[in-house]
């Protein structure tokens, strides 16, 4: 570093008798300093004042610390400027006779107007050497024996400016330690219980040696938990505990390996816990109306038979809480539904019981939730939970494609029911929409789907609303439609023609309603519905381009209601380039190719698909249908979707 040999300058400075002297000090922003070693940290200085008169010409400090710069070193100085000139300025580290101190002047030849705040300079200061716990100080003050805060007029303000002594303190990163485990033990009225806890460095703790820790444990109640801890492996045991206060505790630990070096004591941490007192009392869920052991009536889903199988909508479950305690308040009781996806709710409905109703399980993402019932008796401390399954029972309607004006649809009746057997069922399938009521279907028969309801009985019959009303049962008892999914039924319908030949009803969306399900047990199930669709097509039709009789666009319509020559003149037309088939056209002209049973894509190929376009292997299925011979038109519309 410089050595600067402080000079005295003689400079005649004259108050005149009365003159007050003026308010001036040193401020360092930021308080007291706490670096840690090899950490750095800007303060700006700044000169407060009022009562300086004129223009100043120069100003500074000199900065000295209590241990003469052993822990503490200074990096960058930067002047303000303005007001200060930039080159006017001398910085000099460790003057002589002033070891590891900073000496500033700072200089301003044409002078400025002092403010109330002054800026000097910003400061960098660096942590050298750990100080320990207690701080060095840091001495600001102007230059002894030297002209630090002179204005134009040769008055020196030095004298009236008191030292700034600033605390600093350095440390080096410490071994320290910390404690993981519980923040609170339950007690046991009965029984003794137990809970670990460990000890271990901290993140970046500088620990020279590797820690050896003991444990110890303190309570001061106001309960009295008789708490214990092994010293060794930290293993907390606490006897049978009961009454009304919990106990508070403090867990130490002490690394009896290594010491803190900047206080030069032990390494310790530590852990409040508190023990929570057991419960006087039991509190149990039970089903049903009465506790284990008596009778269990109403209501029907809390019998035994139906026990074990998952609750659906609308189901409602009745709880008995049977306590220990012969203060027992059912006031004191405290119900929660975790994660109660379903909605369901949970009411007192007589002196003994409470009741679940579960909400609607429709909307939720999974078959089948598992949803914990939980009861809090506040007054004595205890709890117990039960585990709710909720799952969905889905009937699916499916989708078909039919053939205006014929007896060649049949709509698959699907039954999704992974938790609960299956006894019987009835419904209605009808137009969705009631904007069209009529949907020009007229159901004829039902066909049981022999791979899941193979000795059952289904009967269908076309209702005076328009819908289709389907009663599916066995006579045997023992028969049930097992736990899966797929189609258990098929109904078959006799189509008239188009709704909307032209419009958005020449698809039309079909749901079960007024829906009855019965489990093996008799009882109602609570169904949800996935809504199905049919669609008016006719396989072939294709002349004219543009709807008969109508204002719709050929994009839209095509066809007369009638395969004939003109659909295979037509067809030939669009596959020579002499015609550009519309959407329409090549809906309803590109057909399943082949002949029957071997209809699809690639001809014969017995999928009743279709190639995408309009050529010669689809007039010929045109030829067949227009000859009334057997072909893939008539053969994939009948109950099959292409």
């Amino acid at each position: 570093m410089k050595k600067l040999l402080i000079a005295v300058f003689a400079v005649v400075v004259a108050l005149s008798a009365g003159q007050a002297f003026a308010q001036i000090s040193y401020s360092l922003s930021g308080g007291p300093l706490d670096l840690a070693v090899g950490e750095c940290e800007t303060r700006t200085l700044t000169l407060n004042q009022t009562g300086m008169t004129g223009v100043l010409v120069s100003g500074g400090f000199l900065l000295t610390t209590s241990d003469a710069g052993a822990s503490i070193d200074f990096g960058t100085v930067t002047l303000a400027v303005p007001p200060w000139d930039a080159g006017g300025t001398t910085i000099v580290e460790d003057p002589t006779g002033y070891e590891g101190g900073l000496f500033v002047a700072a200089s301003q030849l044409a002078g400025f107007a002092p403010g109330a705040t002054i800026p000097i300079c910003d400061i960098e200061f660096c942590g050298l050497a750990t100080t320990g716990m207690t701080p060095v100080t840091i001495a600001i003050d102007t230059v002894p024996a030297f002209d630090t805060w002179v204005n134009d007029t040769s008055v020196v303000y030095d004298p009236q400016i008191e030292t700034l002594n600033v605390a600093a303190t350095v440390l080096a990163p410490a071994c320290e330690c910390d404690i993981t485990g519980a923040a609170a033990i339950d007690a046991l009225a009965t029984d003794p219980v137990t809970s670990p806890y460990a000890a271990a460095p901290v993140v970046l703790a500088d620990c020279a040696n590797t820690s050896a820790y003991t444990f110890a444990i303190a309570c001061t109640g106001p309960g009295a938990s008789g708490a214990t801890i092994d010293a060794n492996t930290g293993l907390v045991s606490v006897p049978a505990f009961t009454g009304a206060d919990e106990d508070n505790c403090v867990i130490t630990v002490t690394d009896t390996a290594n010491t803190n070096i900047n206080t030069g004591e032990p390494v310790v941490c530590t852990q409040a816990v508190v023990i929570n007192p057991g419960s006087t009392c039991e509190t149990t869920i039970a089903l049903g109306r009465e506790c284990p052991g008596e009778a269990i009536d109403d209501p029907a889903y809390n019998r035994p038979g139906r026990r074990g199988l998952a609750a659906t909508c609308e189901d409602i479950i009745d709880f008995t809480v049977c306590s220990t305690n012969e203060a027992f308040d059912p006031a004191c009781l405290v119900w929660s539904i975790e994660p109660n996806i379903s909605g369901s709710t949970i009411t007192q409905i007589d002196d003994c019981c409470w009741r679940m109703e579960v909400g609607d399980i429709c909307t939720q993402m999974d078959k089948i939730v598992t949803e914990t019932v939980t009861v809090t008796d506040t007054c004595c401390g205890s709890e117990d939970s039960v585990e709710i399954d909720i799952g969905q029972i889905i009937v699916d309607i499916g989708e078909t494609t039919v053939q205006p004006n014929t007896e060649s649809a049949a709509l698959d009746i699907n039954l999704i029911n992974p938790n609960h057997a299956v006894r019987a069922i009835t419904l209605d399938i009808a137009e969705c929409d009631t904007a069209y009521p009529a949907d020009n279907l007229v159901c004829t028969q039902c066909v049981i789907d022999s791979s899941r309801a193979l000795e059952f009985t289904c009967s269908a019959n076309e209702q005076a609303d328009g819908s289709c009303r389907v009663v599916l049962y066995a006579t045997d008892p023992a028969a049930i439609i097992e736990q899966g999914r797929g189609t258990i039924a098929q109904v078959l319908y006799s189509a008239g023609p188009e709704v909307e030949p032209c419009g958005d009803a020449a698809c039309i969306d079909m749901c079960a309603i007024n829906i009855k399900i019965s489990d093996q047990f008799n009882e109602e199930l609570c169904p949800c519905t996935q809504p199905g669709e049919v669609c008016f097509r006719t396989c072939g039709d294709i002349y004219p381009q543009d709807c008969l009789g109508g204002d719709c666009g050929a994009v839209n319509c095509c066809g007369d209601g009638v395969i004939d020559l003109f659909d295979i003149l037509e067809a030939v037309d669009i596959i020579l380039n002499l015609q550009v088939a519309t959407v329409c056209q090549i809906g309803n002209g590109d057909v399943p190719n082949g002949m029957p049973p071997y209809c699809g894509n690639p001809s014969g190929t017995p999928n009743c698909e279709t190639d995408g376009d309009i050529d010669i292997f689809d007039v010929l299925v045109m030829i067949d249908k227009a000859l009334g011979k057997m072909n893939c038109c008539d053969y994939c519309l009948f109950g099959q979707i292409f």
